[in-house]
C-alpha cells in the first residue's frame, strides 16, 4: 500500500539524515543496484480492473540506475533494503528492485481473477464495467496483478517484500487475510519465477501509531491497524517460507501528524535486509534477525489458562528488562473478537519457548500487540535472547480453521483427539467419513460443527 509506495523523496523530507540513511548525499549511483517502477509512469491500461490479464507491461521504462533523480520517486523501503543488501553481501551481490505499490490498495487489488472470485474480494460494478474491492477502501479489483504482476511472470525472483494490509483491518476482512495471503503467495510461486519456485517473502510488521492528541489542531492521518497486525503476525507459522520483520520498537513519535505513514522506512529496510541476509545469503541466525513468532496455543479445560509456544527464541524467551512477567497480552472472549477484551490476571515466561497466561474468566483466544498504539518498552516487553521484539499475533479461534490435519499436529488420531492450527480438538466423533486417515497419515475432518 502507501507505506510501500512511500518514496525516497518523502523519506528525505521527514527524517533525520544523521540516523536514517544519510540524506541526499548518501544516494549515489551504484553499479550493483537497479530500479524498476512498474506502475510509476507510462501506459493507460484501459482494461484495468475488467478481469483482462495483460501479457506485457504498457509501462516500457527501462531499468534505471540509482541516480538521485531516479531514486527519489522510488519506494523508500525498497531502495534502502537494496542498499543494505549490497552492503551485507560485501558488495558482491547485485540487486534488482521492482516496485508494484499503490496507496490504499487492499489485498483484493493484488489477486488474480481466480483467487478474487474464490475469496469474494470484489464485485462487478456494471455502471463502470470494472471490479471494485469490498474492503475498507473502494479500490480497483485485481488490477495490480493483471496489469503489473502477470506480465513479469518469467522474471527470476529472489524474494518479495510485502508491506500491505492496512485496508484489510476490519474484523471480517482481517480474519480471512492469512488464508487469502497464503493462496496468493502459493499462486505466485507456481505461476512466477523461472528459477526459485519457493522464493521467500519478507513481511513488514505494522509499527506503532498514535491517535491525534487533544492539543493538536491540524489534520492527523491515522488508521487502526492493530487487529490486522496481529492476524498477519501468524503468517510465519502458517505460510511456508514467510518471515516478518519486527517494528514494535522502531517508531514512538506521538507528535507525527502523518501517523499512518511513520518516517521509519530506513530502520524497517534494515530489519528486512537482516532477514534476507539470513534466508537468502545464509549468514547469521534467524533468531538474531527476527523476533519470536507464534507457534502453538492450548487452553485448559475451563479456558482460563492459555499456554503459548514460540519459534525464534534464541537461547530463550525473555523481556526487555529480563523479568519473567510479560505485558502486552489481551484475552478475547466473544466472536467477533474485538467486541469483548479482558486483561490477563498474570502472564509469565514458564519455559524456554513458552509463556503461560491466566485470565479471570474463560477466553477463546489471546492476542499480543493488538492495540495500534502498543509500543515495545512501554506496553510490550516480550523478546528473544537477542532482544529482538516478539512479533504481534492472535491465536486461532478454537471452533474455526478446520481442514487438513498434518501428521506433526496429531496427538492421538485413533482416539479422535487431534491438534490442528495449534489447537487441540478432543472427542471428535468418527461417524462415517467425518474422520479418516490417508496413506500419508494426514487426517481430514469434514463437516465438523458445520464447517467443511
Amino acid at each position: 500500500q502507501s507505506n510501500a509506495a512511500y518514496s525516497v523523496a518523502s523519506h528525505l523530507a521527514n527524517s533525520d539524515p544523521a540516523t536514517q540513511g544519510g540524506g541526499e548525499a548518501a544516494i549515489t549511483e551504484s553499479s550493483l543496484i537497479r530500479l524498476n517502477w512498474l506502475n510509476g509512469s507510462g501506459g493507460t491500461y484501459a482494461k484495468k480492473a475488467t478481469g483482462y490479464v495483460y501479457p506485457d507491461l504498457e509501462n516500457t521504462k527501462a531499468w534505471t540506475k540509482t541516480t538521485l533523480a531516479d531514486t527519489k520517486p522510488f519506494s523508500a523501503i525498497g531502495y534502502y533494503y537494496g542498499q543494505e543488501m549490497v552492503k551485507r553481501s560485501n558488495n558482491t551481490v547485485p540487486v534488482g528492485l521492482i516496485e508494484a505499490a499503490v496507496g490504499g490498495a487492499p489485498i483484493g487489488s493484488f489477486l488474480p481473477n481466480e483467487l478474487a472470485e474464490k475469496h469474494k474480494t470484489d464485485y462487478y460494478r456494471s455502471s463502470t464495467q470494472c471490479y471494485v474491492t469490498t474492503r475498507s477502501n473502494t479500490h480497483n479489483g485485481r488490477y495490480l496483478y493483471n496489469c503489473y504482476l502477470a506480465p513479469i511472470s518469467r522474471f527470476a525472483i529472489a524474494g518479495a517484500i510485502w508491506y500491505q494490509g492496512e485496508s484489510d483491518n476490519p474484523e471480517s476482512y482481517s480474519r480471512a487475510y492469512v488464508e487469502i495471503f497464503d493462496d496468493f503467495i502459493e499462486h505466485l510461486r507456481k505461476s512466477h519465477n523461472v528459477l526459485r519456485k519457493n522464493f521467500p517473502v519478507f513481511i513488514v510488521e505494522f509499527p506503532t501509531q498514535y491517535e491525534k492528541p487533544d492539543s493538536f489542531s491540524g489534520s492527523w492521518d491515522y488508521m487502526e491497524t492493530g487487529r490486522i497486525r496481529a492476524y498477519m503476525g501468524t503468517i510465519p507459522s502458517t505460510v511456508r517460507n514467510c518471515y516478518m520483520s519486527a517494528s514494535s520498537d522502531i517508531w514512538s513519535n506521538k507528535e507525527f501528524a502523518n501517523a499512518i505513514h511513520p518516517a521509519c522506512k530506513f530502520e524497517q529496510a534494515n530489519r528486512l535486509a537482516a532477514l534476507a541476509e539470513t534466508i537468502i545469503l545464509g549468514k547469521s541466525a534467524l533468531d538474531i534477525a527476527g523476533g519470536p513468532t507464534f507457534k502453538k496455543f492450548n487452553l485448559n479445560a475451563d479456558k482460563t489458562v492459555a499456554t503459548i509456544k514460540f519459534n525464534n527464541v534464541g537461547n530463550g524467551l525473555t523481556t526487555i528488562t529480563g523479568s519473567t512477567k510479560v505485558i502486552g497480552l489481551i484475552g478475547l472472549v466473544d466472536d467477533p473478537y474485538s467486541s469483548n477484551l479482558i486483561n490477563p490476571r498474570s502472564a509469565t515466561i514458564t519455559d524456554t519457548n513458552e509463556i503461560t497466561v491466566t485470565f479471570p474468566e474463560p477466553i477463546r483466544a489471546v492476542a499480543y500487540n493488538y492495540d495500534t498504539s502498543d509500543f515495545y518498552g512501554d506496553t510490550l516487553n516480550l523478546c528473544n535472547s537477542a532482544k529482538m521484539p516478539c512479533i504481534a499475533f492472535i491465536t486461532p479461534f478454537e471452533e474455526r480453521d478446520l481442514g487438513v490435519f498434518e501428521a506433526d499436529d496429531i496427538i492421538d488420531g485413533a482416539n479422535g483427539s487431534i491438534r490442528y492450527k495449534n489447537i487441540s480438538y478432543d472427542n471428535l466423533l468418527r461417524n462415517g467419513d467425518n474422520v479418516f486417515a490417508t496413506a500419508s497419515n494426514v487426517f481430514t475432518i469434514t463437516n465438523y460443527k458445520g464447517i467443511d
